[in-house]
C-alpha cells in the first residue's frame, strides 16, 4: 500500500445502499472516499464500498479527474447521474452530499488551525 502524503487529507461520504441494491445484502452504507492533496485539492486516490469492482472502478475513475471542490463534486454528480445506471445512483449521489458537507467543515478546520 502506498504510503500517504504528507500534505494530503483523508475525507469520506456516506449514504444507506437501497433495500433493493445487492449490495444491502454485504453493506448497509455506501462510502465514497478521498485521499487529496490540501494545497491543490487534486484527488490522488478513490476508494468507494460498492459489490463489483467494476462498479467501484467506474466510480473512482469518474470521481479522480476531478478537482477535490464544489465544481468538481458537482461534475461529479452530473457525470453519475448520466452515466451509472445501478440501484446504488441515488446512494452514490447522497454519499456526494455527505461529502460535499464534510469538505466544507475540513476546509474551515483548515483554515481554522492555520491563524
Amino acid at each position: 500500500m502506498a504510503k500517504a502524503k504528507d500534505n494530503t487529507i483523508l475525507i469520506s461520504g456516506h449514504a444507506k445502499f437501497p433495500v433493493a441494491s445487492v449490495a444491502r445484502s454485504q453493506f448497509d452504507i455506501c462510502t465514497i472516499t478521498i485521499e487529496a492533496e490540501i494545497d491543490t485539492w487534486k484527488i490522488v486516490f478513490v476508494d468507494c464500498v460498492l459489490i463489483t469492482d467494476t462498479a467501484k472502478n467506474f466510480i473512482s475513475n469518474i470521481v479522480s479527474k476531478q478537482i477535490l471542490d464544489s465544481a468538481g463534486l458537482q461534475a461529479m454528480a452530473e457525470e453519475i447521474e448520466y452515466r451509472y445506471h445501478g440501484y446504488a445512483k441515488k446512494t452514490l449521489l447522497s454519499a456526494l452530499l455527505d461529502l460535499e458537507i464534510n469538505l466544507e467543515n475540513t476546509k474551515k478546520y483548515i483554515r481554522d488551525q492555520n491563524r
